[in-house]
């Protein structure tokens, strides 16, 4: 019986030096945190008051640079359907309007080029190209597709 509580109070004694010692360490540790808790409180303060004083730093001049190229990039990186998607709103130029039309009534290409003070291959190119937007806007068979004379 005598062992069993010289044992019971030996293993009491290694556990409470056991306790006694995690304490400390945690102790430790705590006042390492708390450190390191006053530096950054110092540095947030530090930075409230750059903030309320509009103390720019250098690197504000940088973000604006880089904001600016980012615009100009986006710019560039537009999808090109919505260019595509916007050209029914874009109306062809009146001498192009005139073609078309000349064209309709039977006029050959030369005499439309001699009225309207183009080049038979100006009138041509335009003709090319009324094909393509036709095309491009109604599929591949199309009604409205010109044909030079």
């Amino acid at each position: 019986m005598f062992d069993y509580n010289l044992s019971l109070t030996l293993t009491t004694l290694l556990l409470c030096i056991l306790i006694f010692w995690r304490s400390l360490v945690l102790r430790r540790q705590l006042v390492e945190k708390s450190g390191l808790l006053r530096i950054q409180m110092y540095k947030i303060e530090k930075m409230s008051q750059e903030i309320e004083n509009n103390v720019p730093s250098g690197s504000d001049e940088k973000f604006q640079t880089s904001l600016k190229q980012a615009t100009v990039t986006t710019e560039l990186q537009k999808p090109r359907s919505s260019l595509v998607n916007n050209r029914k709103k874009i109306r062809s130029p009146e001498r192009y309007s005139y073609v078309q039309n000349m064209l309709h009534a039977g006029m050959p290409k030369e005499e439309i080029a001699s009225t309207l003070g183009m080049s038979g291959g100006e009138i041509s190119q335009i003709l090319k190209l009324t094909k393509l937007c036709c095309s491009s806007e109604n599929g591949k068979n199309t009604s409205k597709t010109l044909s030079p004379a």
